[in-house]
C-alpha cells in the first residue's frame, strides 16, 4: 500500500489494525496470513554473473501490518 494512501485512510484503518494487534496479543498467536512474504532475488553486485545463483541474495518483503504487529509485540 502506498504511503500517501495509508495516510489518507489512517483514521479508518487504525482501529482495525489496533484490534488485530490486540487480538493477536490476547490469543498469543501471530496470524498465519501475516507470515507470508514476497521473496525477490537481488544481485549482490552489478558486475557479477547473472546466470550464477551465488550472485544473488534473497530479499523478503513483509506486509506492513506484519511489521506493525512485530513492533508492537517487541516493545
Amino acid at each position: 500500500m502506498p504511503t500517501w494512501l495509508l495516510k489518507n485512510v489512517c483514521e479508518y484503518i487504525a482501529p482495525i489494525i489496533a484490534s488485530m494487534c490486540n487480538a493477536s496479543i490476547v490469543q498469543n498467536r501471530f496470524p498465519a496470513n501475516q507470515k507470508s512474504a514476497i521473496v525477490r532475488q537481488l544481485r549482490k553486485k552489478s558486475n557479477l554473473n547473472p546466470t550464477d545463483l551465488n550472485s544473488f541474495r534473497p530479499i523478503s518483503n513483509l506486509s506492513f501490518v506484519s511489521k506493525l504487529l512485530e513492533r508492537t509485540i517487541d516493545s
